[in-house]
């Protein structure tokens, strides 16, 4: 996790069984749906992780338990 402003927080998750664009599709349906939102979701195949800036009130442990409860190992 890094800090870029005191509004916005960045998680970074990697992944071990990111597989295709519906993996993707997945993940970032299941974080935009998180309160408060996260201002930019980034999921990458190749990289294995997902990239999400967000709010400091939205807990880096909700964005990994949104992906977890997707089927994803974090």
């Amino acid at each position: 996790m890094s800090v870029h402003s005191p509004n916005e927080v960045t998680t970074t998750v990697f992944l071990s069984n990111l597989h295709c664009g519906s993996c993707v599709r997945t993940i970032e349906e299941a974080l935009q749906v998180l309160v408060p939102s996260p201002n930019f979701i980034h999921v990458s195949i190749l990289s294995q992780r997902v990239i999400v800036r967000h709010p400091p009130s939205l807990l880096s442990s909700f964005i990994k338990e949104a992906i977890e409860d997707s089927g994803f190992d974090v």
